[in-house]
């Protein structure tokens, strides 16, 4: 199980960094795919509903945008276990202890990025939607969608400042995990 579980992660790295290169080296904390694999592999993409996602979001991206460090200092005082680490990215990937979505943050092609990543099950249009203009109000402008290499990026939410912060969600194929989605905000 450890090896599928460790694939697991590696192909969702590559899913939350939206590109890793492959000059990316992956750091596996032994204790935490330790831990992720007595949690097994649902630990990676867990199947949770899309108010518990965009839940999981604003506690950990949404109350630190452009903050890589706030993010991961709450999700580890919350009990979230570092499994996995990208050095070219500095993308940081948690899992939850408890089943919730698991969280990835850090620094990619010069931008803050933060996201939550689940299996793909359930539409998370009106919840994202409601989660951006609840917090944004009428400054959140909707892009709709927008194709990326890494595929169709959806409900994409751009709202001005500086810097500007742009919210999507973007769903990709796994292998060994299934259809995996990320709803993830990026500001530089």
């Amino acid at each position: 199980m450890k090896n599928s579980l460790i694939f697991a992660a590696i192909a969702t790295l590559g899913l939350s960094a939206c590109e890793t290169p492959a000059t990316d080296t992956l750091t596996l904390n032994p204790e935490g795919i330790e831990r992720v694999e007595q949690m097994g592999v649902d630990a990676i993409a867990p199947s949770v509903s899309p108010q518990v996602a965009v839940n999981t979001f604003s506690q950990y991206c949404g109350r630190f945008p452009a903050n890589p460090r706030g993010t991961r200092n709450a999700v580890e005082a919350a009990g979230y276990v570092l499994f996995v680490s990208g050095s070219s990215d500095e993308l940081d990937m948690f899992a939850s202890p408890d089943g919730g979505p698991m969280v990835a943050t850090g620094r990619r092609d010069g931008a803050e990025v933060c996201m939550v990543l689940m299996k793909e099950g359930r539409d998370l249009s009106s919840a994202v939607a409601s989660y951006v203009t609840q917090k944004h109000g009428n400054t959140a402008t909707r892009l709709g969608s927008m194709p990326t290499p890494e595929g169709t990026a959806e409900n994409v939410w751009l709202v001005p400042g500086n810097p500007p912060l742009i919210y999507f969600t973007l769903v990709q194929e796994q292998m060994g995990i299934g259809r995996v989605e990320a709803f993830a905000q990026v500001t530089e």
